[in-house]
């Protein structure tokens, strides 16, 4: 947790230097102006909340294994406001204090929240083709990372993916991030999460993590309607092998589902083209015996 701690600190550091900060160079300002600003603080969360907290583009900003804390912008904004209230509100004394202690228990919250509770307990779940089968209802991505990772060599467990990708009631796409950082850390490659399209999905002859699923706010990226047993806010991970014949190689965490073969059409209807996967200078088979993937592929076609 040593990413997490110094995460912690620099986060700490920025949002009390905005504090002190703000307070300073709003000291002078009349309570229509410090209004003024406020409003200005609270639309640019709403616009980081919308446009930004979710966005990919933040692994190529800060590729670091504590993105999940450095990229939190609340605490900063949480701060700000509470410098503009303690000038706003500067004739009122010691009663001041109750909306920026408000504050600052927001920013603290939005800090903690990632890592309360704890990761559940899992058993060791794998198939003979390499793929990590989840044992709760949680570690779907869990899995699907173990998964990953197995097919370069890095040995790791479903319950190991867990601790590591900050899983809880579920594992959100930034612990996910945590997990493959810290397990790829001193070794050839890096990580890589981005959106794809169906066609170099099928082009990448590497396994990709695909998140699917449909929620609200995922926008005309997918087609109208899902599949039988889909609903609209569940969201769940699989493993992308490759494509064959047309159709999609999908591995299921789910144990009772499996290898399944998607259909471009099926898979777009559940995947807006969030994916990652782990890349490096020379690109060899991700298989690691001597057939080739698309050799893999055939088997698992077969069974």
């Amino acid at each position: 947790m040593q990413d997490v701690i110094a995460g912690y600190f620099i986060v700490g550091v920025i949002s009390l230097g905005g504090f002190f900060a703000t307070r300073a160079w709003t000291k002078g300002w009349s309570v229509f102006a410090l209004n003024q600003f406020a409003v200005v603080v609270v639309a640019a969360v709403g616009l980081y909340t919308a446009f930004v907290w979710e966005s990919l583009f933040l692994t190529e900003l800060l590729p670091f294994s504590n993105l999940i804390i450095l990229s939190n912008a609340y605490p900063l904004a949480a701060m700000v406001l509470a410098a503009i209230a303690s000038n706003r509100l500067r004739d009122q004394g010691w009663r001041r204090v109750i909306p920026m202690s408000g504050l600052l228990g927001a920013g603290v919250w939005s800090l903690i929240y990632p890592l309360m509770g704890q990761a559940p307990e899992c058993d060791m779940n794998w198939d003979s083709q390499g793929i990590c089968y989840q044992t709760t209802n949680q570690t779907c991505t869990a899995a699907c990372a173990a998964t990953l990772l197995n097919y370069y060599d890095i040995p790791t467990t479903e319950e190991e993916m867990a601790e590591l990708c900050l899983t809880r009631q579920g594992t959100s796409w930034k612990g996910f991030y945590r997990g493959l950082k810290l397990k790829t850390k001193d070794t050839h490659y890096r990580v890589r999460m981005d959106y794809l399209t169906a066609d170099e999905l099928a082009a990448s002859r590497r396994p990709v993590v695909l998140r699917v699923g449909k929620q609200a706010w995922f926008g005309g990226g997918n087609a109208a309607g899902l599949p039988d047993g889909w609903k609209v806010g569940e969201i769940h991970s699989v493993v992308c092998l490759g494509q064959i014949q047309g159709y999609y190689v999908i591995a299921d965490p789910n144990p009772d589902i499996g290898i399944e073969f998607w259909s471009k059409e099926e898979l777009l209807k559940v995947w807006d083209g969030h994916s990652a996967r782990l890349e490096r200078d020379y690109e060899g088979p991700p298989f690691k015996d001597t057939r080739s993937g698309l050799d893999n592929i055939r088997v698992l076609a077969r069974r």
